[in-house]
């Protein structure tokens, strides 16, 4: 829910009309094509200590969002956090594989 939070403060940020609905539509139309889902965490206590254990370079934040998509079982979690991207020790930790947006495409 975060990302999507930063993604859409992205989108309000821009100026023109015409640029603004251009990029909602993409962004709408990746969430329905690569079937995305929301989901809202539940009890990520012990996952946020354990990537905490694990890589303490995360950021809260990015703990947070970690730990809800482990949570989920997510298959992928989709960022642009340099810390997180190709993080072995987070993906073997947790069966996930963590990739920048531009390998979804």
């Amino acid at each position: 829910m975060a990302v999507y939070g930063e993604i859409l403060a992205s989108i309000v940020s821009i100026d023109d009309y015409k640029d603004m609905h251009d990029f909602l539509d993409t962004f709408v139309h990746l969430i329905k094509v690569r079937k995305i889902s929301l989901y809202v965490p539940r009890n990520i206590g012990s996952i946020l200590n354990k990537i905490l254990e694990l890589d303490p370079r995360i950021t809260p934040t990015d703990r947070e969002i970690s730990a809800t998509a482990v949570e989920d079982k997510a298959i992928n979690l989709v960022t642009l956090d340099t810390k997180l991207i190709n993080n072995k020790v987070i993906e073997h930790g947790f069966d996930i594989k963590i990739k920048h947006p531009k390998e979804l495409l």
